[in-house]
Order: C-alpha cells, then sequence, then structure tokens
C-alpha cells in the first residue's frame, strides 16, 4: 500500500536526520478509511490514551493526477460523506395481478428519478452535493411482484447544514411517493458511514505550503477539493488540534486523459514518482514542526 510505503519512508529520513530535527514524531498507520470507520475504531480502542497528545496532525493520500504532485489547500480539501439506506413497503401480488399489488419497485422507481430534482431544484448552483444510489434491491421472482424494496444512497458535500436541509428534503420526497402510490407502512432510513469534511486550518497549511512550493516547485499545486471522503479529521477532533492534510497525484502521464479513480480495477499508481512525492512531502511536512532553527 502506498501509504503505508511512503510513511515507513519518512520514518526512515527523519531517523536518519535526527540532528536536524527535536520533538515528538508519532507515525500513524489508519486502517480502513474507505469505510469511514477506521479513525472511529482506533478512538473507540482507546487510542487518544495510548500515545501522547499531539500538537498537530498531519495527513495525505494518493488521489487521480499528475504522479509526483503534492495537492494541498487550506480550507475543505475533501468532502463530507453519508450512506442511507431507504426501504419502502407495498403489498406483494401475482406479476399477472398488478392491480391487487402496491409495487415497491415503482416506487423505488420513482424516488430515483425524484432524488436528482431536490439537487436540481432545492441546491443553489454554487453550492455542492451529490446523491448517487449505489444499490436498488426489490424482489427475487420474475413473476411475483414483491412487498418491499431497498435503495442504497451515498451523498458528499462540502457544508453540513446543507446536507441536513436535503436530508429533510429527502425524506418529505420519499414519504409523499410512497403516500402517492398507496403505500400502507411508513418507509424507514437509516443514515450510516457518516464522514465529516476534511477541513484544513488555514494558519497551520500556510507554513507546510511553503516547504511543499520550495521543495516541489511547480509541483506544488494548489488544489480543488475533492469530492471523496476521509475519516482522519476524527483523529485531530478527538484531541482538540488543528490538521493538515494533502494529496499525492498519482496517475501515469499516458492516463492523464481518464485517469483511474481509487478503487477502480484500472487504478495502478506510478510507482517511482508517487513513492517518491509522498515520501518526502510526509518528511517535509514533519519537519516544518520539527525542524531545528
Amino acid at each position: 500500500d502506498m501509504h503505508t510505503t511512503a510513511l515507513l519512508g519518512a520514518c526512515a529520513l527523519l531517523d536518519a536526520s535526527r540532528s536536524s530535527w527535536s520533538g515528538t514524531f508519532l507515525a500513524l498507520f489508519q486502517p480502513a478509511e474507505e469505510s469511514s470507520m477506521g479513525a472511529k475504531f482506533m478512538l473507540a480502542d482507546n487510542l487518544i490514551e495510548r500515545v501522547p497528545r499531539p500538537d498537530i496532525c498531519l495527513g495525505q493520500h494518493i488521489m487521480p493526477g499528475r504522479a509526483g504532485t503534492v495537492r494541498h489547500t487550506a480550507g475543505p480539501i475533501m468532502a463530507g460523506c453519508d450512506s442511507l439506506r431507504i426501504r419502502v413497503f407495498g403489498k406483494s401480488a401475482h406479476a399477472s395481478m398488478p392491480h391487487n399489488s402496491i409495487d415497491p419497485t415503482y416506487i423505488a422507481a420513482m424516488i430515483v428519478t425524484r432524488l436528482q430534482a431536490i439537487v436540481g431544484r432545492e441546491v443553489a448552483p454554487h453550492e455542492f452535493f451529490v446523491i448517487s444510489v449505489g444499490e436498488l434491491h426489490s424482489g427475487d421472482k420474475n413473476n411475483i411482484i414483491p412487498d418491499s424494496a431497498e435503495l442504497v444512497l451515498n451523498t458528499r458535500y462540502y457544508d453540513p447544514a446543507l446536507a441536513e436541509k436535503v436530508y429533510h428534503s429527502l425524506e418529505r420526497m420519499v414519504k409523499a411517493e410512497c403516500v402517492a402510490s398507496g403505500s400502507e407502512q411508513d418507509p424507514t432510513f437509516e443514515y450510516y458511514a457518516h464522514g465529516e469534511v476534511t477541513d484544513n486550518d488555514a494558519a497551520a497549511h500556510a507554513p507546510i505550503g511553503e516547504v511543499f512550493d520550495a521543495a516541489f516547485g511547480s509541483d506544488s499545486v494548489i488544489a480543488a477539493p475533492s469530492t471523496a471522503s476521509e475519516d482522519f479529521c476524527y483523529l485531530p477532533q478527538a484531541w482538540g488540534v488543528p490538521y493538515v492534510f494533502w494529496h499525492i497525484g498519482c496517475t501515469p502521464e499516458d492516463e492523464l486523459q481518464d485517469p483511474p479513480v481509487n478503487h477502480q480495477a484500472t487504478f495502478l499508481p506510478d510507482y517511482a514518482p508517487t513513492v517518491y512525492a509522498s515520501t518526502r512531502a510526509a518528511y517535509g511536512a514533519a519537519l516544518t514542526y520539527l525542524a531545528t532553527p
């Protein structure tokens, strides 16, 4: 894993240059950020009692972008996210007798269509919100209309207050679709896998940005916020300290026109420039706060 490799490399560089810095450096190999649960699991396992409280937390992640670039910014750099499981209820009947049913598949299909109207008509054009339907399950026989259907959604945003507004509209719309189709049971909503907006502290980012500019030159890039999400910020929040998070570009030159995204089958970082940049970015960011004058 590139992230583990880079942090091990930064540890080796710090160990080899002990005379040039002082203080305490803690290398934290966090698992399971993809589920938005890794940091939470570590905190639940008493992380903040097991290690010293830091003055600042630093983190990085490889992302699409020209391999070897260090992509950073103050303020939001990654979106908040939620997953949402919705179950709607109908009335089962034989497929040849749809008039005897309340078809939950039809209700679910109408919900999928209507969801984008929330983003298109209730979210201002200059604001950002994404609703994606990742799963839709309904029935298991071709000749039976089922009695329920399930949708699993994923959302992304930079403004938690906007997310609350959208969720209120979403629940209103789902309930209305159920009523419109004559559903006799209220739908259920389960929110899970919450990830907060990764929002870099501007004062903490400023000196790190200067170090990146000096060390990487034109490969130090002020980046637009990513629409992907992270759970790193739960760690500094638990300690009550500022944090800075940045990205390392990992896309080979010949794939820049249509770069594979993390977790796709074709995602393969360009090793040499990616490990070079990620190792030295971690090292340089740490020295920003640890280096002796």
